[in-house]
């Protein structure tokens, strides 16, 4: 007869693991997926700005100020790739992704 008093352990590839791992996953991917999306849209904006000062919008730059909006503008796409990156690969995992082997 078993005991039922103490808590359940959870041996992998039970069932209730399984849900366990992919309810978590599921978290994972969600919340990537909205800080994802939460950096893209202020990086956007920022390197928006940064192009439209570069093109001397609100006046004439020197070229101290346009190296300085050009490594700015560097720094902006490169983060925008890591974001992406990071978003692409949170989808790795996930069952709507048709490129996952299982």
């Amino acid at each position: 007869m078993e005991n039922n008093t103490g808590p359940q352990n959870y041996c992998e590839g039970t069932p209730q693991s399984k849900e366990q791992s992919e309810g978590f996953d599921q978290l994972k991917r969600d919340f990537i997926s909205k800080i994802s999306h939460d950096l893209r849209t202020p990086l956007a904006v920022i390197k928006e700005s940064i192009l439209l000062v570069a093109d001397e919008t609100a006046g004439p730059l020197n070229e101290k100020q346009k190296r300085m909006l050009q490594l700015a503008n560097e720094n902006i796409e490169r983060l925008t790739n890591i974001v992406v990156n990071l978003l692409d690969v949170s989808k790795l995992g996930s069952k709507h992704n048709p490129a996952r082997k299982e």
